[in-house]
This record gives structure tokens, C-alpha cells and sequence, in this order.
């Protein structure tokens, strides 16, 4: 591939070196420019097309000899990356929690959604003129991210290095007009309680995110359930409450809110129970005098 009389064809060669070959090359001082017919000249334009062929190589995948189209900037020639930019587009990754996440970890979350769009045996460098040595859906999805991320909707890139900042939705957007006077802002310093996540997605699962006041379930796509797990006694000051199984409740989203806000009274033996799952009267009995003492 590389041809001694054409100077700097070594690898370790220097940048002036290498490019000392170029007709007419800017670099080169006190030397008379070299004529396009020169042998020199030939070489290069040569080498360079030797260099490049690898972009215009006939490939093989699965059985079939073909030679991949490259597009421009990312373009999706394959109906299954269309469908996963409509699906991303249109949940806007609803099925990611709410707060900051790595863009490997973001990955692994759309391949587990959409299985059958993620196929990693298509590159994005082979059918991408600005690809990566990656599959070619994360390019998608990185997309996705970038078209949130501009519509000031629900996904910000964090200041951390690729890292994703995703939101619940219920943030105010900034308004738009430069006119509007922008509301004055100020450093808060918070302490937040570390509740055991752990401990509430398995009370949650126990009852298949059914409500234990209703019975109701949330049915989202794929299967998957909703629910939210409701502490009787609150953990925050003042009241302390213990972040244990016996003062957790899988709740719907308005029953969650109607005790959160003491607008309904508990009793214990109309609450749905399951075996391995026991609630304490003591707990109960604070929810009743303490937070709904009104009702």
C-alpha cells in the first residue's frame, strides 16, 4: 500500500513529511511547486484511492453479497430503525426513571424495550458516512435524544460527559419570548431521606402494582404495570416514620394522593393483604389521627 518513492509513506512519519507529496502544498518552504503531471503526483493520487477503497468494498452479511449505501448524517434506510425513531420519538423514553443516566445505561433500557428493533449485528460505520464501530440503532437513539433535547421537552443532557438527564414531565418549560421578565432564582441546599427503592418495588410486585384500597392496576405497554408505594406514616419531619414493609402501601396514583393529603381514613381490615405483606395497627392509627384528624 505504500510506495518508497513516494515520500512519507511510513507510518511513523512526520505531518510535513507525509504531506510533502501534495502538489503545490503550502507547507513545503523554499521548494518550487510540483506540475499535476509529475510522477510524484501520480503516486499520491494512487495511494489515495488505495486508501479509501475500503469505503466502496462489496460486504457479506448473512449469505448475501452486497455493497452498503451510505447516508448522509445518519439517514434510516432500514425500516426497523424507522420504527424505533417513531416509537422514541413517541414515548420519549417514559420507560427510563426520572433523574440522570449514563448513555450506556440509556442502551441497555431501549434494547430490553424494543428487542426486536435492536439488532447489533448492522453497524453504524458500514451504512453511516459518520459512524461509529457501534450498532447502528444506538445512532437512533442518540438521535432521539438530541430531538428531546432540542423541543425542550423531557430529556436534557446533563453536564456530566454523556450523561442524560430525564424528568417526570412535571417541570415548567422556560418560556420562549426573550421579552418576558425571567423569575429570580436562588441556591437551595436540600437533605433528601434515602428511601429503600428496593424494599417498595418488591411490595409493589408482590401485589402485581394493584392498589390495595381499589384494587386497580395501571396496564402499561409491553405488560407492565403501575403503581406507587405510600409510606402511612411519612418518613419527613415531623413525622418520622419508618421506612419499613409494615408502614408501606402499593397504591394507585389517586389513592396515593388522598392519603398523602389526608383526604381518606385507613382501616386495616379493608386493606387487600397478602401473605408475606403485614401491616401494623400503630401505623394505621397515625394516618388516622394525625394526618386525616380532619376527616
Amino acid at each position: 500500500m505504500f510506495d518508497d518513492r513516494f515520500p512519507g509513506s511510513g507510518r511513523a512519519a512526520g505531518r510535513t513529511e507525509r504531506l510533502s507529496g501534495y502538489p503545490n502544498d503550502p507547507m513545503i518552504k523554499g521548494q518550487p511547486p510540483l506540475t499535476p503531471g509529475s510522477d510524484i503526483c501520480r503516486l499520491y493520487r494512487e495511494y489515495t484511492k488505495r486508501s479509501y477503497a475500503v469505503k466502496v468494498l462489496t460486504r457479506k452479511r448473512d449469505g448475501v453479497e452486497r455493497t452498503p449505501a451510505k447516508t448522509d448524517g445518519g439517514l434510516m434506510a432500514r425500516p426497523e430503525l424507522q420504527q424505533l425513531y417513531q416509537e422514541l420519538l413517541s414515548c420519549r423514553f417514559a420507560f427510563i426513571a426520572s433523574r440522570t443516566h449514563h448513555i450506556h445505561d440509556v442502551y441497555s433500557a431501549v434494547h430490553a424495550q424494543f428487542p426486536e428493533l435492536c439488532d447489533n449485528k448492522y453497524l453504524c460505520r458500514e451504512y453511516c458516512s459518520q459512524g461509529h464501530n457501534q450498532p447502528e440503532w444506538q445512532h437512533v437513539t442518540r438521535r432521539v435524544l438530541e430531538a428531546l433535547k432540542c423541543s425542550r421537552g423531557d430529556v436534557s443532557r446533563s453536564t456530566r460527559s454523556r450523561h442524560w438527564i430525564f424528568s417526570d414531565g412535571d417541570s415548567v418549560p422556560e418560556p420562549s419570548d426573550g421579552d418576558e421578565p425571567s423569575p429570580d432564582r436562588v441556591l437551595l441546599k436540600t437533605y433528601r431521606i434515602l428511601r429503600d427503592t428496593t424494599l417498595a418495588r418488591r411490595i409493589k410486585t408482590l401485589y402485581q402494582d394493584k392498589c390495595q384500597i381499589c384494587g386497580q392496576r395501571i396496564d402499561l405497554r409491553g405488560g407492565r404495570g403501575y403503581s406507587e408505594a405510600h409510606h402511612i406514616q411519612p418518613l419527613g419531619t415531623p413525622h418520622n416514620g419508618p421506612d419499613v414493609a409494615q408502614n408501606i402501601l402499593a397504591l394507585c396514583p389517586n389513592h396515593h394522593a388522598m392519603c398523602d393529603y389526608g383526604a381518606i381514613r385507613l382501616n386495616l381490615t379493608d386493606l387487600r393483604l397478602r401473605p408475606g405483606h403485614a401491616v401494623e395497627q400503630r401505623y394505621v392509627d397515625y394516618h388516622n389521627d394525625v394526618i386525616a384528624r380532619f376527616r
